[in-house]
C-alpha cells in the first residue's frame, strides 16, 4: 500500500486541483464500453473513457477534456527524413524498421490567450501545465481522437 501511495504522489496530476473542472461532470462506468467508438486512457490516476464520435457531433467545447494521440517510429526519426530517403533511394527499403509507437494524453480545450484577432483559435492545456496552441479548427481531426466522457469505476466487491 505504501508503494502505491508513493507512486501516486510521484505521478504528475493532469488536472490542477485549483482548476474549475469537476469530476462530477463525467459519467461513471462500471464496465468499459465494448464498442469501437469508445476507448480508454489514463487521467489523473484513473481510467477515463473517451468517445471518438462526439467531436464530429458537437465540435470542441471549451473546458472539456480530449484525448490526443501521437504516432511515430520507435527510433524517433522525423517522418520527413524517411520520406526524403525513400524519394532519393527508391531501389531500397529505407522506411522505419519497427512498428510505430503510439502515445495518448489527456488535454483540455481552452481559448488561445493571445490577441483579439486570434480569439477564435483554440489551444490545449497539457498535463505539464503548459499551453499548446494556437490550434486551428482544420487540425483537430489529425491528432485529437476523442472526448473524455466518463470514468471507469468498477463496483467494490
Amino acid at each position: 500500500m505504501a508503494q502505491a501511495l508513493a507512486l501516486r504522489s510521484s505521478v504528475p496530476q493532469v488536472v490542477d486541483p485549483a482548476d474549475d473542472f469537476e469530476m462530477d461532470e463525467l459519467l461513471i462506468f462500471d464496465s468499459v464500453p465494448d464498442h469501437r467508438d469508445f476507448g480508454i486512457v489514463a487521467l489523473k490516476g484513473l481510467v477515463a473513457i473517451y468517445d471518438t464520435t462526439s467531436i464530429y457531433r458537437e465540435g470542441i467545447i471549451e473546458g472539456s477534456f480530449y484525448v490526443r494521440e501521437n504516432q511515430r517510429p520507435a527510433g524517433h526519426r522525423p517522418w520527413q527524413d524517411w520520406l526524403r530517403d525513400e524519394i532519393s533511394h527508391p531501389e531500397r527499403n529505407v522506411g522505419p524498421h519497427s512498428p510505430l509507437t503510439t502515445s495518448r494524453e489527456v488535454v483540455r480545450a481552452v481559448r488561445w490567450p493571445r490577441s483579439d484577432k486570434d480569439s477564435d483559435n483554440w489551444a490545449f492545456r497539457l498535463a505539464s501545465g503548459f499551453t499548446d496552441g494556437p490550434y486551428y479548427d482544420w487540425w483537430f481531426g489529425r491528432d485529437v481522437i476523442g472526448k473524455v466522457v466518463g470514468i471507469y469505476r468498477p463496483q467494490a466487491s
